[in-house]
């Protein structure tokens, strides 16, 4: 568990299952089983902060992103703040990621208490409801879903225990039950991917363009600094596996705030080539980028540019008279794309 808040912090929400698991299992609240406890979560504790601690203190870079994705939180915290209206979301949200264990909250642990008391998956489900109630404080969850999929681990086990109990109450047998509990949640399945098909095809055209990104990459030396928006994650995948050196002035927590034109001319201290992909899909008038793209747009008064292809441009100093190209930065501000404006998701 420890490991895990290092890929994703939300892991941390379980640590309370650490404490009430040995109490489910029968344990007693003597020496030696608190010592233990208390050992689990120091273990716990070290391997979920150990890394962050060592990182930020000993790379520079992990400390600029970090500074970074904190800045990013508090700003669409602004934009998201946390009140009684993000209750529907936070309600609609949960049912559609797991309409099921939804519709199983309200009876689960009344029935499981009353059969046998606390249980190892009550407790577990007690923990899993724990860490999708503390998503209600997260802006992210008012527009976003698959942050339920936190406590989905924990409360399926004991709402699928509750479902197929339901089933063999009015069925009178095991086996009917379990088809029928099949039926059930294939029809919920169903009836949910052609509900949310607009959304989610969306979303997927959106990332597989990230596996075309490599043909842009050619277009450039193989160790320029890209500002590529939402391509960001595709030039560092390409990157890590060994397509290319190629560096990022990167989107979200990566992003420099008002020190981009320092970055980019930092990278030019260095020698590094720096272009930008201006491809208005890559810049979306909705989320983090709606803050960047004003910053986007002044490079123009900083810098200038030499077209490689038709989106991407190569960033030049203002000393460079033989880089006379115009990129039109400015078409990708929200007030000259309302057919893309009106895609983004209303604040509830």
């Amino acid at each position: 568990m420890g490991l895990g808040v290092n890929l994703r912090e939300t892991i941390g929400f379980y640590a309370p299952w650490l404490v009430l698991a040995p109490l489910a299992c029968g344990w007693k609240l003597r020496r030696r089983e608190l010592l233990i406890v208390g050992a689990s979560c120091l273990v716990f504790a070290l391997l979920a902060f150990g890394w962050f601690g060592y990182w930020f203190i000993t790379d520079p870079h992990y400390r600029h992103i970090w500074y970074g994705w904190r800045e990013s939180m508090r700003e669409e915290s602004g934009r998201h703040p946390v009140e009684l209206a993000n209750l529907k979301p936070f309600f609609v949200y949960l049912f559609i990621t797991a309409p099921v264990v939804f519709l199983s909250i309200p009876l689960v642990i009344r029935n499981e208490w009353k059969r046998r008391h606390l249980t190892p998956m009550l407790a577990l489900w007690m923990v899993a409801l724990f860490a999708d109630v503390l998503l209600f404080f997260n802006y992210s969850t008012t527009v976003n879903w698959r942050y339920f999929l936190t406590g989905l681990p924990g409360l399926a086990p004991l709402g699928a225990y509750w479902l197929l109990s339901l089933g063999v109450r009015f069925l009178g047998e095991t086996r009917r039950a379990f088809v029928a509990c099949v039926l059930v949640i294939v029809g919920f399945a169903t009836a949910f991917s052609l509900f949310i098909r607009p959304v989610s095809s969306d979303f997927i055209q959106r990332r597989a363009m990230s596996k075309d990104y490599k043909d842009r990459l050619q277009q450039v030396p193989a160790d320029a600094v890209m500002i590529s928006g939402a391509q960001t994650i595709a030039v560092t995948y390409w990157a890590a596996i060994g397509s290319g050196r190629w560096e990022t002035i990167g989107t979200g927590g990566g992003w420099p705030g008002d020190r981009l034109f320092a970055v980019v001319n930092d990278y030019f201290a260095k020698g590094k080539r720096v272009f930008i992909d201006s491809d208005p899909r890559w810049w979306l008038p909705c989320g983090w980028q709606r803050d960047e793209i004003p910053l986007i747009t002044q490079l123009e008064q900083h810098f200038r540019f030499r077209r490689v292809t038709d989106s991407i441009f190569e960033l030049r100093p203002l000393t460079d008279n033989s880089a006379q190209d115009h990129p039109n930065l400015k078409r990708l501000l929200p007030e000259n794309r309302p057919e893309d404006t009106r895609r983004c998701p209303t604040r509830p």
